[in-house]
Order: structure tokens, then C-alpha cells, then sequence
């Protein structure tokens, strides 16, 4: 039985390790494609990628690592249900969400998120959400910021 066991815990010690070496390459793709990815735990705290909402919202430091108070208040729950209904789905492509995300300066930035769940050992998995601001809200933004400087 212990060789048995032994053989079992390899196999799945291997398994996790393919899964996640094919997570941080498919990580590493969203970012050529999208302008960041997040992930996200069970409570919608960011677990990694941080920088990549610094990047997004434009500020030095992120202290905040509650993702759900990033949003308008009024999207939460659309949001909520937005990462629930994903599971359910057989979809070939990854579900899709326009919200609003607020900066510090309580601007808010039109973003388009793409999720999938992340499977994860002993706990209720976790969310990899990538991010693409709207392409026609950045150019009013940077618009209205070059006219602001001029």
C-alpha cells in the first residue's frame, strides 16, 4: 500500500507542477494581449498582480488589495455574478465584463475583464482576471490630459 501511496502523491505532485508551469505561461500570453491580469482569492483579495493595477490606474503604490473595492458600487453584484456564472459554462472562450474601476484620485477607468477559475488544492480556487482598458475611454482620457497640460 505505501508504494501505492507514494506512486499516487508523484503523480499528483507532477500533475500540480504541469498545471501550474501551464498557468504562468498562459499568464505570460494575457499580458501581450491584455493591458494586466489579477488573481484573485475566494474573498476577491488580490493574490498576485498588483503592479498590474498599478500600471492601470496610474499610481506608485497599491496598498489596497481588495479587488471588490475597486469597482462602482453599483457593479459589485453583477461582478459577483459575473465569476459565479463562469463555473457553470462550457464556453470556449472566457466570459467578458465591462466595469468601471476606480484610481485614487476617484477617476474612474472603463475596463473589459476576462475570467476563468483556477482550480486550487484545499480551498474554493481562485479567479485569474485580465484586464484591457477601453481603448476609446483611453484616448478621450489622454485627450483631456494633454489638453489639462497644455
Amino acid at each position: 500500500i505505501s508504494g501505492l501511496s507514494e506512486f499516487w502523491i508523484n503523480s499528483q505532485t507532477e500533475a500540480l507542477l504541469e498545471s501550474k508551469a501551464t498557468v504562468h505561461s498562459f499568464r505570460k500570453m494575457l499580458r501581450g494581449l491584455c493591458d494586466g491580469e489579477v488573481v484573485l482569492d475566494s474573498d476577491l483579495r488580490v493574490c498576485d498582480g498588483l503592479d498590474c493595477l498599478q500600471r492601470l490606474l496610474m499610481v506608485s503604490s497599491f496598498d489596497n488589495d481588495n479587488f471588490a473595492e475597486l469597482l462602482v458600487p453599483e457593479q459589485l453584484e453583477s461582478f459577483r455574478s459575473f465569476l459565479s456564472a463562469e463555473e457553470n459554462q462550457d464556453a470556449s472562450m472566457p466570459a467578458c465584463l465591462r466595469v468601471s474601476l476606480r484610481d485614487p484620485g476617484s477617476e474612474w477607468r472603463s475596463v473589459d475583464l476576462f475570467h476563468v477559475k483556477m482550480p486550487h488544492i484545499g480551498d474554493e480556487g481562485q479567479h485569474l482576471i485580465a484586464l484591457r482598458e477601453d481603448g476609446d475611454a483611453r484616448k478621450e482620457r489622454e485627450m483631456r490630459e494633454g489638453s489639462a497640460r497644455s
